[in-house]
């Protein structure tokens, strides 16, 4: 089944059944005034690359829940730093690289943000974290995990990203010059902690923060 979809401003979201629909749009990008978009369960082919050009976007909430093939997404457009909705955005399990070097990553919660993402390796772009009061479940069951960089000085509260092992020291040391100086508790895997230098010790310590060794059970 094809359709012809116009996207104007009045247009605040769509569904797309990727099986099924195919968009057509006379203009050059499709999503141009799409505030909201929805591959939510969406049967992607696998190894499939998405990108997507959303200069207007206000949510990504549950943009790709248990979807399934896509093996990279490319997003553009936020560019003036708009506080989003990221709930459950990157739930999906064949996710693996998220770039995001042409989009400001600045959630309006980190909760969920990234859980469910058991593939996922690594996400290009500078996250942004300052907005959030939270973090609940945000790296839940990110098991291959290994490269993201996090805005300097922009975590205020307990921050818990236990599930990958492997994370890149770069990575590591970008979730330590996050922590403000406001104390709290800092969760990594165990293998993380192994890994930390007396020195990255002491600037958690420094920062009256507590850090702990937790061993995440990977799960299906």
């Amino acid at each position: 089944m094809t359709f012809d979809v116009t996207l104007e401003e009045q247009n605040t979201a769509f569904d797309v059944d990727f099986c099924e629909t195919t968009i057509i749009s006379d203009t050059k990008n499709p999503l141009e005034h799409v505030r909201a978009v929805s591959f939510a369960s969406t049967a992607f082919p696998e190894g499939y690359e998405l990108e997507l050009n959303m200069p207007v976007v206000e949510s990504l909430a549950s943009i790709l829940v248990n979807a399934t093939g896509i093996k990279k997404l490319t997003l553009k457009g936020n560019t003036s730093g708009k506080a989003l909705d990221f709930n459950n955005a990157f739930a999906s399990k064949t996710l693996e690289v998220i770039d995001a070097t042409d989009f400001v990553l600045l959630p309006k919660t980190a909760d969920n943000v990234f859980c469910g993402a058991k593939s996922l390796r690594e996400i290009k772009g500078v996250i942004d974290l300052h907005n959030c009061t939270s973090a609940v479940n945000a790296f839940n069951f990110c098991y291959a995990l290994e490269d993201f960089e996090l805005l300097p000085n922009s975590i205020a509260y307990q921050f818990t990203i236990n599930a990958p092992s492997n994370l890149s020291e770069k990575t590591v040391q970008s979730i330590i010059d996050a922590l403000m100086n406001v104390g709290g508790t800092l969760d990594l895997h165990s293998d993380v902690v192994a890994r930390l230098t007396e020195y990255q010790i002491l600037e958690i310590t420094n920062k009256n923060w507590v850090v702990r060794g937790v061993m995440s059970v990977e799960s299906e």
